[in-house]
């Protein structure tokens, strides 16, 4: 969900700014859960799969860029394009049984991942006048990082699963090494896109 402000430039010409908020699940791809399952297999994980809910993650975006109206401001259906830059500040609530279970065995869990993005943008949508001060229409983004900060390395453990019911020997594995060999930075560093319905006030 999110707001945002269209000022006109000219008749085809929008500058716009926009923020938005997102909340989903975040899990492992396949690949990565797969070599996982491999490598803790003989310590007694038991394979889960990759799309496991393990964590709720939350994303601000705020961004402004200019919209290309291909046609005119007279015309009910106006396509447009546009692009931008943003910046987006996220937070990743790792789930608290995993948390739990890790502690029972000593080891030190995370505090919850911050991720800071520097962004560029490009959207492509169309909008339809129900009235003269009503619209409704949808969006397409695509959003490049420029440049990320992240509090600490995403924690690969909590993103696997490992809650009450596996077995493992924790003094024979090193969940750190685990983590940066199949994880590191990639979320901070990821694309991501958004499909959006609008609805538009003109004042």
């Amino acid at each position: 969900m999110g707001v945002g402000v269209d000022m006109g430039v000219s008749d085809h010409l929008g500058f716009e700014i926009n923020y938005s908020y997102s909340d989903y699940g975040l899990s492992l791809n396949d690949a990565t859960a797969m070599q996982l399952g491999g490598l803790l297999g003989p310590y007694g994980f038991a394979y889960g799969g990759a799309n496991n809910f393990t964590g709720s993650f939350r994303q601000n975006v705020a961004d402004a860029g200019l919209k290309l109206h291909l046609l005119g401001a007279g015309s009910r259906i106006r396509p447009f394009i546009g692009g931008g830059a943003g910046y987006s500040k996220s937070f990743l609530n790792y789930d608290p049984r995993i948390l739990n279970f890790l502690r029972q065995f000593g080891y030190g869990v995370p505090a919850d991942y911050e991720l800071s993005q520097f962004l560029a943008y490009a959207t492509a949508g169309l909008e339809v006048k129900l009235s003269k001060s009503v619209s409704v229409g949808a969006s397409y983004r695509y959003y490049t990082v420029l440049a990320s900060r992240q509090n600490q390395d995403l924690y690969n453990p909590a993103l696997y699963g490992a809650y009450p019911g596996t077995l493992w020997h924790p003094g024979r594995l090193n969940m750190n090494s685990i983590e940066q060999q199949y994880v590191g930075g990639s979320l901070s560093n990821s694309s991501f896109n958004s499909v959006t319905a609008t609805v538009s006030f003109q004042f």
